[in-house]
């Protein structure tokens, strides 16, 4: 059986990877930096959803 991937990592990271992410693409195909800009907006629009937010963790607040 397959087992499912697991991702682990807070905004921060997810943010600095996606804009990591985006800036290598266009310096690698510069041609598709508009197809690029709009794939990582759509990226960040489902990660903030609601869709996604149901997946999601958080740090309990300290009381």
């Amino acid at each position: 059986m397959k087992r499912s991937r697991i991702w682990v990592f807070d905004e921060n990271r997810l943010n600095e990877a996606l804009d990591g992410y985006e800036q290598e693409s266009i310096d690698a195909y510069p041609q598709h930096e508009e197809k690029i800009r709009i794939t990582i907006k759509a990226m960040r629009n489902y990660l903030y959803s609601d869709y996604a937010d149901r997946l999601t963790m958080r740090e309990e607040d300290e009381k």
